[in-house]
């Protein structure tokens, strides 16, 4: 169990693109991962949280998570197992090739004419007892895919930990100082832990669990799940949010970066990474996290309505938004998608994640360019720069500055325009986490 989780616990088509995608990093390059999506409309927020309990081990299965208010049936659902899948393919960090024909210029003839919802089975589950003088009282009970639900209040959490033992709950000890703050201020919480009905054979991944809350609040509570935590942890942060809102970002946590939209030095490259970008963005983002003292984020991903260029895999179409809890009638104008990557330990995390939405809608994405001598003219090279003497790309026009006995012009417009992004800046959880290895 990931200590985050103890923490815790129609799409448009792409945009044409010119190069070529070459490879990518996802989350899968982490060593500890934890990864969430959240969906924020109004004051409704939809949590959805991945997971990498598997088969004999998911008997010991158990989260939980500080909701705040009384959660039913109808707010919470399983979800497919592609779900995060979908989501880490197509905002993961990029590495991408281009030519010179990617940017030779548009020539035109002077003589021419111009030209959701995914459901889930719930039913009843029977209470347990509840030792009399105890604080805790079970708010709600019912079962969810392969998961026993109950929704808890208590007044010590002393009570509750020795409710949720004799439940067949694990729950480290180590985060009671912060179970008691959530109690003390009269929140609830949400437990889930593997159904005894449940089919789960060994091996099988136990499905995303998603539920949904009303609250002012737009946060995720990390300290709980650090309190059992002995190490560093990576939470990746797939926000979507009406369109009309923009990306999301974090206020209670300095914000980091590094550059990209830079070409990758071939032989140096080569021999320092083996040619793999996974294993040089991981680099990068270290440095960058090491830099100055505490915990950081980043901003890898912002784009609305599904456009991706280049596209790293799958579009998330508007069946799986809707499944993980966007509305797209409430949405009106669309969506924005936002991947948020965050590095801490234990004693870096002394917050809760405060999350807000920055009204921004400019696009952003980690881009990376394998090195090409000719393009030097047009793109600086990751830690040098601008280097001396560039190469460039040579072009020639195939068509007549004038037609006839009369000028009429000749039209140039370069393809950089359809790249959308280029040039542009980089702008400025909960739950079981997927462990990885490189």
């Amino acid at each position: 169990m990931s200590s985050l989780i103890a923490l815790l616990l129609a799409a448009q088509p792409a945009s044409a693109f010119c190069g070529a995608y070459a490879s990518s990093a996802g989350a899968d390059i982490y060593n500890s991962v934890s990864e969430v999506a959240i969906v924020r409309q109004g004051n409704r927020t939809t949590l959805t949280v991945a997971n990498d309990v598997q088969g004999a081990g998911g008997a010991a299965f158990a989260m939980l998570v500080p909701v705040p208010e009384i959660l039913t049936a109808d707010d919470v659902q399983v979800l497919a197992h592609e779900t995060f899948d979908v989501l880490d393919a197509y905002s993961r960090p990029r590495l991408v090739t281009y030519t010179c024909d990617d940017f030779e210029p548009v020539w035109t003839d002077p003589c021419a004419d111009y030209m959701i919802k995914a459901s889930a089975e719930m039913a009843v589950m029977d209470s347990g007892a509840i030792d009399e003088g105890s604080t805790v009282n079970v708010e709600a009970e019912f079962v969810v895919g392969e998961y026993d639900i109950v929704i808890l209040s208590a007044e010590e959490s002393d009570d509750l930990f020795n409710w949720l033992a004799d439940e067949g709950f694990s729950v480290s000890e180590a985060t009671e100082d912060v179970v008691q703050e959530v109690l003390d201020s009269g929140a609830y919480f949400f437990a889930a832990k593997l159904s005894e009905a449940a089919a789960i054979e060994d091996g099988e991944m136990l499905s995303p669990l998603r539920f949904s809350y009303e609250s002012d609040v737009f946060g995720l509570p990390i300290r709980i799940g650090t309190a059992a935590s002995k190490g560093q942890q990576d939470l990746i942060i797939y926000a979507v949010t009406d369109f009309a809102d923009g990306s999301v970002a974090i206020s209670n946590y300095p914000e980091m970066s590094f550059d990209d939209e830079c070409m990758i030095d071939g032989p140096s490259f080569e021999a320092d990474h083996d040619s793999d970008l996974g294993s040089y963005y991981q680099q990068q983002f270290t440095d960058a996290y090491t830099a100055e003292p505490g915990a950081d984020w980043m901003v890898e991903y912002t784009w609305g309505n599904g456009h991706c260029d280049p596209c790293t895999g799958t579009e998330p179409d508007s069946q799986l938004l809707a499944n993980v809890g966007f509305d797209f009638e409430q949405g009106g104008s669309g969506y924005m998608f936002t991947r948020l990557h965050m590095r801490y330990t234990p004693e870096e995390a002394t917050e809760d994640v405060s999350l807000y939405l920055s009204g921004l809608t400019e696009q952003s994405q980690m881009r990376f360019i394998e090195h090409n001598q000719k393009l030097e003219s047009r793109f600086p090279v990751c830690g040098i720069g601008e280097v001396e003497n560039p190469g460039q790309c040579e072009y020639v026009n195939p068509y007549p500055e004038e037609c006839g006995s009369g000028d009429c012009g000749c039209a140039v417009s370069d393809r950089t325009s359809h790249l959308g992004w280029l040039g542009l800046a980089g702008l400025v959880v909960l739950g079981i986490g997927r462990r990885r290895k490189h």
